[in-house]
């Protein structure tokens, strides 16, 4: 069965993959805790907050395209 991936999602799984704390995430991408990061992710406009989800994928060592959409480009 396929589900869609979500930008939550794709968070995760690119956390878990860096091995990096939510803390940890959360000042390489301009926050200044954990708990700010999980807030910005509930409430975060991909399409309107472009320069954050750069510093977000930069610290998970991953595209933005694929942490915005799920593009394997």
């Amino acid at each position: 069965r396929m589900t869609k991936s979500t930008f939550r999602g794709r968070f995760m799984r690119a956390q878990r993959k860096s091995g990096k704390t939510q803390k940890q995430v959360a000042l390489e991408s301009g926050l200044n805790s954990g708990a700010a990061l999980l807030e910005r992710l509930k409430s975060a406009r991909i399409d309107r907050d472009l320069e954050w989800l750069k510093k977000l994928a930069k610290a998970l060592n991953v595209h933005p395209e694929w942490l915005a959409f799920g593009d394997e480009k």
